[in-house]
């Protein structure tokens, strides 16, 4: 079931209220690390959920964030299309084959909603770390 993004204001667990279209701070966890990313808040989708102390279901709102990143295609020199690794050998590669980064986005979606505006100081930012 595909869930739709809500493009509307979310107050964060400070009490900041962030518009779509603003630039946050998103602060996500992976592995015992921690990772603190530029980017622009798009909305949030509501998923499910139990809460085990009203023995009921409640919709539970995950924000949505848009990051930059790069892709990355290989390009054959001499015909200027993208190259099929699969008809040539590596010695053709290193040769005729050019590597170029193409900017583009991703968009994430928070599973804790740990997000701050940008114009965050850097003790309420240090806080939410």
């Amino acid at each position: 079931m595909k869930r739709e993004r809500k493009e509307l204001p979310f107050t964060n667990k400070f009490g900041d209220t962030i518009n779509p279209g603003d630039a946050v701070y998103a602060i996500t966890t992976c592995t015992h690390r921690t990772y603190i990313t530029k980017g622009e808040y798009l909305g949030y989708v509501e998923t499910s959920g139990y809460d085990y102390k009203t023995r009921s279901a409640t919709l539970i709102p995950k924000v949505q964030v848009r990051f930059p990143a790069v892709k990355y295609a290989h390009f054959d020199k001499k015909t200027g299309k993208l190259f099929n690794w699969n008809d040539y050998t590596y010695e053709y590669y290193k040769e005729n084959v050019e590597r170029q980064e193409i900017p583009t986005h991703r968009v994430s979606t928070l599973v804790y909603n740990n997000i701050l505006p940008a114009n965050t100081s850097t003790e309420t930012l240090a806080k939410a770390v």
